[in-house]
């Protein structure tokens, strides 16, 4: 009669590219190893982010000698709360997961990183569009026995090694599967070179994520125990060294002049909110909630900026590392770019970006499409790279260009307007401040947010015709409804709720287009 225990069952969610295959080869290697039956089975998925590509795992042990000599019988697919361990390389596919009612809270133990690749609806809501990370993570903590969510993605990119190496050291760590360190070091090691770069990189993130779970544990307690005010400190010394990194990518995005712009743009911000009492007992919020996205306009991007950042040495180190670029190999890489008439006038003084632009337009409302140019460049030859810097070099002209001059004019309106209602009322200021997160996307994704963004500054906030009250509600019901999947609807239905105007519709052109004749006919 046979003795065998149900078996061990894991369950490994990530994303393309991140080695998910090659994580499940070395548990079932290492198990090979340890002498003990598994199998292994995977559901790719449709896209990068519409599903992660899953692998299900089965490992048997205390396998009596009547099942050695009889073949055992594995399962093909998880079985809702039937799942042992969990392990995902990224926190919405892990809530997926719990969705799908995989996890139990009697005894599945969770995995997961921190680390988020942010989906396409996210990317396309016209505001902060991203998903609440705390939301999801006690999504995920109702439903698991244990959850040990670390940035995995961080320490990979610390050992220079692909996210997997680092998911192996954490199951390993977690001692679900019976094996021992040296089964899942040989597994990694194979018949490559033990002293070989890859193998070397393998073995620092194997170590990194075996150590994670210690160092989470040891994380978790410590801020358990830090006092309220020291929480606060630490708030303030992360705001200061956020602010000076940002200032320095300013001056690499311009030069020292640009950087001394930023200062003085968050000092006014900064010395007026310190003036106020009411914004004193609120802890000093505008600054911090202005200062992200005061940065991400003033950097934004154009032909130049562009250029700068396919042809920096860091991008081309992290294309050879993704890639798996071993020495003796040829890579080959090519470079899409489809600039506009809005993108390639972007440097051009203002009388002669008007006249393209316009240009642009009429061809528009002839019902010609919008003038592009595709362009692809080949970087890792020569040309092609002296191609991208010599579009790097360009920035100097940035200043005299019509979208930088337009951005700045944008920019100090957005910002005495800031300090304009921060005299009279703290929360209205930071709902405004707010407002720079709805800015964000290239040609007519930019031109609509723009429309939203001026919307709601000049019609709403600076509405005196409404209450201060009733303004920072109308604001912050907009903002709110600003990342709805139902867009101009969802705020303009928040903004008639606190009698706010509302965004008028888009005119649209009507175009005649002449009727095709039938065959046959005269």
């Amino acid at each position: 009669m046979s003795t065998t225990r149900r078996p061990i069952t894991l369950l490994i969610c990530a994303l393309g590219g991140e080695g998910g295959g090659v994580l499940t080869d070395w548990l079932v290697q290492a198990a090979r190893l340890a002498r003990l039956p598994m199998q292994a089975t995977s559901v790719p998925g449709v896209a990068q982010r519409t599903g992660a590509t899953t692998y299900y795992l089965e490992c048997q042990v205390d396998v009596s000698e009547q099942d050695h000599s009889a073949s055992l019988v594995f399962g093909l697919n998880p079985l809702p709360g039937r799942i042992d361990l969990l392990v995902s390389s990224e926190l919405l596919e892990t809530a997926r997961q719990v969705q799908l009612g995989m996890p139990s809270a009697e005894h599945t133990w969770v995995l997961t990183s921190t680390q988020r690749a942010l989906t396409v609806a996210e990317r396309m809501r016209p505001g902060d569009g991203r998903m609440d990370e705390q939301a999801l993570l006690q999504l995920v903590q109702t439903d698991c026995r244990r959850l040990d969510a670390v940035d995995f993605t961080a320490l990979a990119k610390q050992a220079h090694t692909m996210v997997s190496a680092v998911l192996l050291g954490a199951i390993a760590a977690t001692g679900v599967l019976p094996l021992g360190r040296p089964h899942y070091e040989a597994a990694i090691r194979g018949e490559r070179d033990p002293q070989s770069p890859g193998v070397l990189a393998n073995l620092n993130g194997f170590a990194l994520g075996w150590m994670s779970l210690q160092g989470a544990a040891t994380d978790q307690d410590t801020e358990a125990a830090t006092p309220q005010a020291e929480h606060g400190a630490d708030k303030v010394l992360a705001f200061h060294h956020l602010m000076e990194s940002t200032a320095q990518r300013m001056r690499t995005y311009q030069n020292a002049a640009y950087e001394r712009l930023f200062r003085e743009r968050m000092q006014r911000i900064i010395s007026a909110e310190h003036r106020s009492a009411e914004a004193a007992a609120m802890g000093y919020p505008i600054a911090p909630a202005l200062m992200p996205w005061l940065a991400l306009w003033m950097m934004h991007e154009d032909v130049a900026e562009v250029a700068r950042l396919k042809s920096r040495r860091e991008r081309w180190q992290r294309v050879v590392h993704e890639t798996g670029f071993q020495p003796g190999q040829l890579l080959k890489v090519e470079e899409f770019l489809k600039p506009g008439v809005p993108e390639l006038s972007a440097l051009l003084p203002s009388p002669l970006a008007r006249m393209a632009l316009a240009w642009d337009r009429r061809r528009q409302l002839r019902g010609l499409p919008a003038w592009s140019k595709a362009i692809r460049l080949q970087t890792h030859t020569p040309t092609g790279m002296l191609t991208l810097r010599l579009l790097a070099s360009l920035r100097w002209l940035r200043p005299l260009g019509h979208e930088h001059r337009q951005v700045q004019r944008d920019i100090e309106t957005w910002l005495s307007a800031v300090l304009q209602a921060m005299a009279v009322s703290t929360e209205l200021a930071l709902e405004m401040a707010r407002l720079g997160r709805l800015i964000k996307g290239f040609g007519t994704t930019h031109a609509r947010s723009m429309s939203t963004f001026e919307h709601l500054l000049q019609q709403v906030a600076l509405n005196e015709s409404l209450s201060l009250r009733e303004r920072t509600l109308a604001l912050r019901a907009a903002l709110k409804a600003s990342s709805a999947e139902a867009g101009v609807r969802a705020l303009n239905a928040a903004l008639q709720a606190h009698q706010a105007p509302t965004l008028a519709p888009v005119a649209q052109p009507i175009r005649w287009m002449p009727r095709s004749k039938t065959p046959g006919t005269a």
